[in-house]
């Protein structure tokens, strides 16, 4: 039987496991007509038992995609950081923040929405942007370097944590 090879995973595969896996990522889209980018965060949250949503310094209440309530959208550069809206996936409603209704607000509130559902495959955004996930664990946020971890989206201490592999969490 001839070795198996694996394929290289995409942009698109990489953003969607971020947010399904660890439910968090980080991207910037870049418009292929202008050349202007902007970078949005993406954070998954359930509700906890008392109704509010889990926050996304928790690392235990932190959910993926399928078991999401909201997704909550920032800014994330520094022309505009803050809250932009909220998604929820069971109605597909977005809900803009206040201040996201200005120009450049409802700018990051469009690629929060196009971001989601070009990672769930409803939409072709690769026609009109280039999408790229930052190098961030999707579960603490801590920056990547290890090309393996790159590639999984995944720190190992976190992966470790995911799988309870006890190699994985020491790097061994």
């Amino acid at each position: 039987m001839p070795p198996m090879t694996l394929l290289p995973i995409t942009e698109r595969e990489r953003v969607r496991n971020a947010l399904v896996d660890g439910g968090r990522v980080r991207v910037t889209v870049k418009s292929k007509d202008t050349g202007r980018h902007l970078t949005v965060r993406l954070a998954c949250k359930a509700k906890g038992p008392d109704g509010r949503y889990v926050s996304r310094a928790r690392l235990d209440g932190r959910v993926g995609y399928d078991e999401a309530d909201a997704v909550f959208a920032d800014g994330g550069d520094p022309a505009y950081s803050g809250w932009v809206g909220t998604y929820y996936p069971r109605s597909g409603k977005w809900y803009p923040a206040d201040e996201a209704k200005s120009a450049p607000g409802s700018w990051y509130g469009w690629a929060a929405q196009a971001v989601i559902a070009w990672a769930m495959g409803e939409t072709r955004l690769e026609e009109q942007a280039e999408v790229s996930i930052e190098s961030e664990c999707s579960y603490c946020g801590r920056a990547l370097t290890d090309p393996e971890s790159i590639e999984r989206g995944i720190g190992p201490e976190c992966y470790g944590r995911h799988t309870k592999s006890k190699h994985a969490a020491t790097g061994i």
